[in-house]
């Protein structure tokens, strides 16, 4: 009798569960049918990007996304007043979240706060020194679209120093071309992610999404490109990245020192202008 019992609950749950994974598929593929989800969203969170933020907002806004999603972590300069003085400001949503080594954390509050599955097909989250953009020029939402039967695909970075520039640059796009030959490693992958596919607030980490199919998750460095502008000059290396301390973990606050950069600009002896030359033509 108790076999029994047992056997009849595990029956019962299987049902459960099924109904609920048909369910999710129904309101999944509703979603997808109706005309109303926007196509791409970004997500970022800064501290102190008052040199680049205006520079980061026009790229993404250039290859197409339809919403910014920026929260600043406690930035004491013009960041914040940069980015509500943007002329798109009223596609760009601000979240004040000052509290350190929350990242992740911050990510998923805003996730699941602004709905973001309900209102957008794509989320990309990208650092304020980090610029994807489609090779082939049509955008990201196109390019998006050309790799619509995938969830989830991975972009290592392409990462680039100072091109010798001690003084901070006025535009990181123009004026920075030299790079790492080699991509970045896998482990530091960045991702685009159909929102659909994301299984819970848990699943949106760093650098990787868990949860989605793998038969439906690629990595493709062919049509898309981070440009990593890890350096930047000399002046926003020792006045900003050297001082703010990691957005993770306390334990890293000092490793971004002298011999990092230097290490960095030593690697960066190939010449790559795709990006510069797109946004030259403008």
């Amino acid at each position: 009798m108790l076999g029994a019992n047992r056997l009849f609950l595990t029956f019962a749950r299987v049902r459960s569960w099924n109904k609920a994974r048909l369910r999710n598929y129904r309101d999944r593929k509703k979603r997808e049918q109706t005309s109303d989800r926007a196509p791409l969203c970004i997500m970022a969170i800064v501290k102190n990007e008052a040199r680049n933020i205006s520079e980061w907002i026009d790229h993404y806004f250039w290859q197409g996304a339809a919403h910014l999603f920026i929260i600043d972590n406690g930035s004491g300069d013009s960041t914040v007043e940069i980015i509500k003085s943007h002329p798109r400001r009223s596609d760009i949503t601000i979240y004040m979240l000052p509290r350190p080594y929350r990242q992740v954390e911050h990510y998923r509050h805003v996730f699941l706060k602004e709905a973001i599955s309900s209102r957008f097909q794509w989320l990309i989250i990208a650092d304020a020194d980090e610029f994807w953009f489609d090779k082939e020029g049509e955008g990201l939402p196109a390019a998006l679209q050309s790799r619509e039967a995938f969830d989830l695909i991975y972009c290592n970075w392409t990462i680039f120093g100072t091109s010798g520039l001690e003084v901070h640059p006025t535009s990181l796009r123009k004026e920075l071309t030299k790079c790492q030959p080699k991509l970045g490693p896998h482990e530091f992958t960045k991702w685009a992610v159909k929102t659909d596919a994301i299984r819970g607030r848990s699943a949106i980490t760093v650098h990787k999404v868990a949860g989605c199919r793998s038969t439906h998750t690629i990595s493709d460095n062919e049509r898309f490109q981070i440009n990593h502008y890890f350096t930047q000059s000399l002046e926003f290396w020792r006045d900003v990245k050297m001082r703010r301390g990691d957005v993770v973990d306390p334990a890293n606050d000092a490793a971004r020192t002298l011999q990092m950069y230097h290490g960095t600009e030593a690697a960066c002896v190939h010449q790559d202008d795709k990006l510069s030359s797109m946004v030259k033509a403008l």
